[in-house]
């Protein structure tokens, strides 16, 4: 493409090419509403929570393989909740509440995501009324990694 471009009728905007005021740059966020459906933005979330999670001793069984898909879609889930809750968060008044053009109210989408979060916390076992209906499966873990550390009893 030449430098030498005229727009063919009235009003017509340059191309987008590189050094054009107008192209979009890395990083772009004009666009994102919450970033909770994009992995470039829940991804470092999850992973520090994963990180977080198995730093805590009485948690060390969620290192074992039986944990680790349920554990990564936990964390996903709760980046995505947690995204869209700072989302809802930031909204004035009851506008979380109402119902966008095509859309679902914030708070809404905030709570379906944090009811997935929940659901999978249950299956690991971080809630006190499931880490007792899946006490054998966190014992089974804890086997699998190497028992359990004396200090946890």
């Amino acid at each position: 493409m030449s430098d030498d471009w005229t727009p063919a009728f009235p009003g017509q905007r340059p191309p987008f090419r590189p050094g054009n005021k107008w192209r979009v740059g890395a990083g772009n966020q004009l666009a994102r509403t919450h970033g909770a459906y994009s992995f470039r933005t829940v991804q470092p979330r999850a992973e520090r929570i994963v990180r977080d999670l198995l730093a805590i001793p009485e948690l060390g069984y969620l290192a074992a393989p039986m944990f680790h898909e349920t554990l990564w879609k936990y964390a996903r889930a709760q980046a995505r909740a947690d995204l869209a809750a700072e989302w809802a968060g930031k909204m004035p008044g009851y506008e979380a509440f109402v119902s966008p053009p095509g859309g679902r109210p914030a708070a809404e989408v905030h709570l379906g995501m944090e009811v997935t979060a929940q659901n999978l916390a249950d299956k690991l076992g971080l809630s006190p009324v499931w880490a007792e209906f899946f006490a054998d499966d966190i014992a089974a873990a804890w086997e699998q990694i190497g028992g359990k550390p004396d200090a946890l009893g």
